[in-house]
């Protein structure tokens, strides 16, 4: 059965029939065009009443229907009133965990603090653990992009392509002291070839488990 799930600013704007919506020479293919109708669910349409389901699917639906809303900060409090909800299973902390990480990421501005009082009184251990590991990882991954940001930058200034070249290998480095070692050995180094001698070396002393080398 063809679905087509929704939530967008503007209303859907499309046909509801497949061959309506095909691009081309229609009438020398329209034997071959599929025809049929898809069921519509424009959630950016519906009431907070006419969502209904079970907890994680109410949760799911009022973020995905809310997240691009210019008040959104005021609809969280609804939002984790359900997240805070979800069992305290391992698929129940799994999907708070996906949920949690796209609010991080859409709501930048949102503090651990807050998912935390709007969830209530009553959060649970495992669910503090969660927004806690959730905001960690997004905090150490926008610094990794900062430095990775100004590595590039001081390769291109001090090497030009030469120093771009070696962007891809850098940015599979996950260690954030080896990260910090490249930054400051960027303005140290006489030439690209002092660079690569100088983080190799560096590479020997400060990882030995060998899963962000640099070689």
């Amino acid at each position: 059965v063809p679905l087509v799930i929704y939530h967008g600013n503007e209303a859907w704007g499309q046909k509801r029939r497949f061959r309506e919506i095909i691009a081309g020479p229609v009438e020398k293919l329209r034997p071959y065009i599929p025809d049929f109708e898809y069921i519509l669910y424009d959630l950016s349409r519906y009431t907070d009443e006419q969502i209904r389901g079970g907890v994680l699917l109410q949760a799911y639906l009022l973020i995905v229907r809310d997240i691009t809303k210019p008040d959104i900060r005021g609809r969280l409090p609804r939002i984790f009133k359900f997240l805070a909800e979800l069992t305290d299973s391992e698929s129940g902390l799994r999907a708070l965990e996906v949920l949690l990480r796209y609010l991080f990421n859409q709501v930048p501005d949102l503090k651990k603090e807050e998912a935390e009082e709007m969830m209530g009184e009553d959060i649970t251990i495992q669910k503090k653990e969660v927004i806690m590991t959730v905001a960690e990882q997004l905090r150490r991954e926008g610094f990794q992009q900062g430095l990775l940001n100004a590595i590039e930058q001081g390769l291109t200034i001090r090497f030009g392509a030469d120093g771009q070249k070696l962007m891809p290998r850098i940015r599979k480095i996950q260690n954030i002291e080896r990260l910090n070692a490249i930054q400051a050995a960027l303005y140290r180094v006489k030439d690209l070839s002092e660079f690569h001698q100088t983080m190799a070396a560096k590479s020997r002393k400060t990882d030995k488990s060998g899963s962000s080398d640099y070689h």
